[in-house]
């Protein structure tokens, strides 16, 4: 009678396919451990001195250890200097604070806007572009305040509260004669409902891809709504502004 399995052997060896391999090492973890038998005829290539016989992992175990200790590292670097960036960004962000808060006179809150948060944000140029009436702002000029037209913030901005432009976009209007400078921006959406007033705050870059859609926009969001609470104390309610109209 012929043996059956002897016939069989090789064609199921043949058959046998790496995935399959895994497959089993996977659901036998012990397996390598619990047969050396197995490494015996096993090889490890990349060496310089070509491919040599699997009989200790040590050395390979060694590496590989060394290896991620290096991303371990490279990752605390990265961490660390983040670290140290959110840091400075913070202190800056505090002393900005501290000056809107002091200001005496809306002068001073362009001032600290054009200066400070600007520094908080590393940029050339911080500017405030509002829809608003005449009387509100008074006469008041200068080079980072612009009075828009109605309907010039949902133009630029449609339902966005905040826009990162790698490239210069709307940046005419928002930040006028600067616009030249400005290469990149962020805009930030402003909504003083008990006023009636809409407006832009806009960090504007000479340099191109400054901001792009991948950067978080926390920082300057907080730095938003705290300019609508700075700017709230200074400009006239709209029912006091209604009441000079028809006084």
């Amino acid at each position: 009678m012929t043996d059956q399995r002897s016939d069989s052997a090789p064609q199921l060896a043949s058959e046998l396919s790496k995935a399959q391999v895994l497959k089993y090492l996977q659901d036998n973890p012990n397996f390598l451990a619990t047969t050396p038998a197995a490494w015996q005829h096993q090889v490890l290539t990349g060496s310089a001195a070509g491919p040599q016989t699997v009989v200790d992992l040590s050395q390979f175990q060694l590496q590989r250890l060394r290896a991620q200790l290096r991303d371990l590292q490279e990752q605390n670097r990265e961490y660390l200097q983040s670290g140290r960036l959110n840091t400075l960004i913070l202190g800056k962000a505090e002393r900005a604070v501290m000056r809107l808060l002091d200001a005496q006179s809306l002068e001073e809150v362009l001032a600290a806007i054009g200066s400070e948060l600007a520094d908080v944000m590393g940029v050339d140029t911080c500017v405030l572009a509002l829809e608003c009436e005449r009387a509100q702002i008074g006469y008041l000029k200068g080079p980072g305040l612009y009075r828009l037209t109605q309907g010039s913030v949902q133009r630029v901005m449609g339902d966005e509260a905040v826009m990162l432009n790698e490239t210069a976009t709307y940046d005419a209007l928002v930040f006028g004669k600067q616009a030249d400078h400005v290469a990149s921006s962020c805009l930030v959406r402003l909504h003083l409902a008990e006023h009636g007033v809409d407006g832009i705050l806009g960090f504007g870059s000479s340099a191109a891809g400054a901001f792009d859609q991948s950067q978080g926009a926390r920082i300057v969001t907080f730095l938003g709504h705290f300019v609508e609470r700075v700017l709230s104390t200074w400009l006239l309610p709209r029912q006091d502004l209604d009441a000079l109209k028809s006084a």
